[in-house]
C-alpha cells in the first residue's frame, strides 16, 4: 500500500516519449503534448546566469544534487544555501509573486488568495496556531498543531477548551495581545453585519461561545466535540487590535495592523508591497524554534503573474525568491530552488449526477487511463507523487494503476466509444495546469473518448464550479488544498451531498462523520477506510500531490520551510 506522504526525488526511471505520447495523435494533441513534456525533460543549458551582486550563478544548467532539510522537514532543496562570503547581505528580501491582493485586510489577505497571498498576510498577521507537517525517515507525514499566539491549551471536556494567550505580544500600533484582544478579534470575524458587508460567511458556526475568563485565558465551547476546530482558526482568524476594530476596521485594507514580524511600509498598487521589520516582534527573542526575526530589514513583494517571468527574475538577480514557478522552470534553469512550503492535490473532478458520469464504469475508465507516475516524473520532475486521496495524510490507499486496456474494456462495456466529454479548466493554482489539460486529451483519446477542453478565466471558472450540479460540466480540472489540515471539512466540501464536489454517496458520507470526534490511530484507521471507499466508487480522479516549487537566490536558506503549510518568512532567513 502506498503512503500519502513522500520525499520527492528526481525520476528513478526514464519514461520514453513514445510511451508518454501513446494515443495522443488520435486526439489531435500529439505535437502539443510532445512540446509540453519535452520541455520538462530537455537537456538544454537553461538561462544565462546572473552576474550582478550575487557571488554565485543562479541560472545555467541542471540543478545540483538535492539535500534533505535540517530538522527532518523533508523539504527538497536544490543547491545548498550559499553565504555571501565577504559581501554584505541585502537588507531587503525581494519576492516575485503570482499576483497582488485586492486589499490587506484579513479577509482579502488570508482567505481570498492561495499560497502567495498567505505568505504576504502571515508576515503581518498571526493566528493562534499553525499546522506543521514534517516527514519521518520512512516518508510518512507527521502532523502537529504548533502554538503561536496561544502559548498553551487544555481540553477539560470534549466540547470545552481553555486557551492561554502568549504574554508579551504586542500589535504594530503598541496595543497588547491578551484574552480581551482575542475575544474582540473573534467577535469581528463572526459579526453578521460585517460578514454581510464583506460578502463572507461565518466560519465559526461550530463554536458555541468564546469568552475571556481572566486576563490571559479564553474559554471556548464548541457545539459538538470537534478535533479539527483549529483548522477554522488557522485559515479564518487572525489577531487584530481592539481599538482599530472599534473605531475604523475598514482601514485595515490599506493600513494592516497585526502582531507579525513585519509591518506595512508601502502598498503601491500594481507595483509592489513593501514591509519593514517590527522590532518589538515577540518571536525575535522567543525560545519557540519555528519563529524568529529574519536577518533582513525589509521584504518587497512584486506581482509577476507569469511563471517564466518570475523565473527570469531569479536568473537576472532582480528577485531573491520566485514563488510557485513549477518544476519545468526550476529544474532545467536554476541551481537553487525548493520544493516545499505549500502543497496542492491535482485531480479531475467528475460530475457524478449527470449522464454519462453517473456510470461507475466510465469513472473507473478515466482513472485507469491516466498514467500518474509518468505525470509525476515527466511533468513535475519528481516534485509530485501519485495519489488516490488528498495528499499528506497518514492513510493507506493505492492509486489507480495505469491500465489503458482495462479502461478501453470499461468504455466499450458502457457503450461510450467515441463519446465526447467536456472538461472546464483555468484555475491555474499550479503552472503545470495547461500541460495536464492537454495530456488528459491524449489519455482519453487512447481509450476511445473525445475530450473537449473549455478554458475559462479564473472568475468564470469559479462561477461554473459553483453552479447547481446538473448545470456543471462532466469534468472539471481542479487543484485544491482541501483536506490539508481540516480533512473532515475537505470531505464535506468535495464529497458531501451538500458540498461543491458534484458527488453524493450518503452511506460514505455517514461513515466519515465520526472523524470529528476521533484522534490518533482511531482517526487514521477510519480515514483510510473512507479513502478506500471513495476510491472504489471512483468518486473522482485524484492524480498527484504537488509540492509548490520556488526559485531562490543562492543565499536564501529554505531548509526550514514546512512541507504542507503556508510559507512564513520567519523560516526564510539569508544564509550566514
Amino acid at each position: 500500500m502506498a503512503h500519502i506522504g513522500f520525499e520527492p526525488s528526481l525520476p528513478a526511471r526514464h519514461v520514453s516519449r513514445r510511451q508518454l505520447l501513446r494515443g495522443f495523435a488520435a486526439g489531435g494533441m500529439g505535437l502539443a503534448a510532445a512540446a509540453l513534456i519535452g520541455c520538462g525533460a530537455s537537456d538544454d543549458d537553461g538561462g544565462a546566469g546572473g552576474t550582478t551582486s550575487s557571488p554565485a550563478t543562479t541560472g545555467g544548467g541542471q540543478a545540483v544534487p538535492t539535500q534533505l532539510a535540517a530538522g527532518g522537514t523533508g523539504v527538497r532543496v536544490a543547491g545548498a544555501p550559499t553565504p555571501v562570503s565577504g559581501l554584505e547581505l541585502p537588507d531587503e528580501f525581494i519576492v516575485a509573486t503570482e499576483g497582488e491582493p485586492a486589499g490587506l485586510d484579513p479577509y482579502n489577505a488570508f482567505t481570498g488568495y492561495s499560497g502567495w497571498g498567505q505568505m504576504i498576510a502571515r508576515a503581518m498577521y498571526q493566528t493562534m496556531f499553525e499546522l506543521r507537517i514534517t516527514l519521518d525517515e520512512a516518508g510518512n507525514p507527521q502532523r502537529e498543531w504548533a502554538p503561536m499566539l496561544v502559548e498553551s491549551f487544555e481540553r477539560p471536556d470534549p466540547e470545552r477548551w481553555l486557551l492561554r494567550m502568549r504574554p508579551g505580544v504586542t500589535f504594530h500600533n503598541g496595543e497588547s495581545w491578551d484574552a480581551e484582544a482575542a475575544v474582540a478579534s473573534y467577535e469581528w470575524f463572526t459579526d453578521e453585519a460585517i460578514l454581510e458587508s464583506l460578502n463572507r460567511t461565518n466560519r465559526f458556526s461550530q463554536v458555541a461561545s468564546f469568552e475571556a475568563i481572566d486576563a490571559n485565558t479564553v474559554e471556548m465551547v464548541t457545539t459538538t466535540p470537534n478535533s479539527e476546530i483549529w483548522e477554522r482558526f488557522r485559515t479564518g482568524f487572525s489577531a487584530l487590535p481592539p481599538t482599530v476594530l472599534e473605531s475604523n476596521w475598514e482601514s485595515l485594507g490599506e493600513q494592516p495592523i497585526g502582531t507579525g514580524p513585519f509591518k506595512l511600509r508601502e502598498f503601491a498598487r500594481g507595483t509592489h508591497i513593501t514591509l519593514g521589520q517590527y522590532p518589538e516582534y515577540w518571536g525575535a527573542s522567543s525560545p519557540v524554534p519555528y519563529v524568529g526575526l529574519p536577518n533582513y530589514q525589509r521584504i518587497k513583494f512584486l506581482p509577476r503573474p507569469e511563471a517564466t517571468v518570475r523565473t527570469l527574475q531569479i536568473e537576472t538577480n532582480e528577485s531573491h525568491m520566485a514563488f510557485n514557478i513549477g518544476a519545468a522552470n526550476a529544474v532545467p534553469r536554476l541551481q537553487h530552488w525548493a520544493a516545499g512550503g505549500g502543497f496542492q492535490t491535482s485531480m479531475v473532478r467528475m460530475n457524478n449526477v449527470v449522464a454519462p458520469m453517473d456510470d461507475i464504469r466510465l469513472r473507473q475508465a478515466i482513472n485507469y487511463a491516466i498514467d500518474r507516475q509518468t505525470i509525476a516524473d515527466q511533468v513535475f520532475l519528481g516534485t509530485a507523487k501519485p495519489v488516490a486521496f488528498f495528499g499528506f495524510h497518514p492513510v493507506e490507499v493505492e492509486p489507480y494503476p495505469y491500465n489503458p486496456d482495462e479502461a478501453r474494456k470499461l468504455v466499450a462495456a458502457a457503450g461510450l466509444e467515441g463519446h465526447e466529454l467536456e472538461m472546464v479548466w483555468g484555475e491555474f493554482r499550479i503552472p503545470e495546469e495547461e500541460q495536464l489539460a492537454e495530456l488528459y486529451v491524449g489519455y482519453l483519446a487512447d481509450i476511445g473518448l473525445n475530450l473537449r477542453l473549455n478554458r475559462q478565466d479564473a472568475i468564470a471558472y469559479n462561477d461554473i464550479g459553483g453552479r447547481p450540479w446538473p448545470e456543471q460540466p462532466p469534468l472539471f480540472l481542479e487543484t485544491t488544498s482541501s483536506g490539508n489540515s481540516g480533512v473532515v471539512s475537505g470531505l464535506d466540501d468535495k464529497f458531501g451531498c451538500e458540498g461543491s464536489g458534484t458527488y453524493c454517496n450518503p452511506s460514505i458520507e455517514e461513515a466519515w462523520q465520526p472523524l470529528r470526534n476521533l484522534e490518533g490511530e482511531e482517526f487514521n484507521t477510519l480515514l483510510s477506510q473512507v479513502a478506500n471507499d471513495l476510491r472504489e466508487d471512483a468518486s473522482r480522479a485524484f492524480v498527484v500531490a504537488v509540492q509548490l516549487v520556488h526559485g531562490l537566490a543562492p543565499f536564501v536558506d529554505a531548509t526550514r520551510l514546512p512541507r504542507n503549510t503556508y510559507i512564513r518568512v520567519d523560516e526564510l532567513p539569508f544564509a550566514v
